[in-house]
């Protein structure tokens, strides 16, 4: 039995995404998590939908099991708490989602993927966060499961599906 603790101080829809995504894959058991105490005795720590605090000591973090971050920029661009404002107020046309394992002196550490989102000339903030949810929820489970699996992440994957229920987004293609 393989464990995730996804670490998340508010529910979106990225964090129940992936609670659906492994819930009828037996050898897999999910756990939500607050704070960062008590992760390194999980199998995989999974960043989601945490507001970063300057309090969190980060050098405990990177020694824990496979952690995992899902971050709101093409990092190691806009390497900061509000990432999506910093991309507009900064002009940027370009941002995006960084999948990465964060390391004990490098926040960034080892990126594992990056997907763009364009910035458009009349873009709103909101119209953006919402685009930012519509990707992540596609994307952060299929690494994660690729990851477990020790497979290569492939853009592919997003596209095919072995599923026959209408699942939506946050279909596993494991359904019985």
């Amino acid at each position: 039995m393989k464990k995730l603790a996804i670490i998340s101080n508010f529910q979106n829809k990225t964090t129940q995404t992936i609670l659906d995504y492994f819930k009828n894959i037996q050898e897999i058991e999910t756990s939500i998590h607050e704070d960062f105490t008590d992760i390194n005795h999980e199998d995989y720590n999974l960043i989601a939908c945490f507001y970063l605090s300057p309090e969190i000591d980060y050098s405990k973090l990177a020694n824990a099991n496979n952690l995992l971050n899902l971050h709101q920029s093409l990092l190691p661009a806009f390497e900061s708490e509000t990432p999506i404002i910093d991309a507009i107020k900064f002009g940027s046309k370009v941002t995006g989602i960084t999948i990465h394992k964060p390391e004990k002196d490098n926040f960034t550490g080892k990126i594992l993927t990056q997907y763009p989102i364009l910035i458009g000339l009349s873009t709103h903030y909101d119209t953006l966060l919402k685009e930012f949810e519509d990707i992540e929820t596609k994307i952060y489970p299929l690494v994660i499961d690729a990851i477990i699996n020790d497979k290569v992440f492939d853009f592919t994957d997003i596209l095919k599906s072995s599923c026959s229920r209408n699942c939506g987004s946050s279909c596993s293609g494991h359904c019985k």
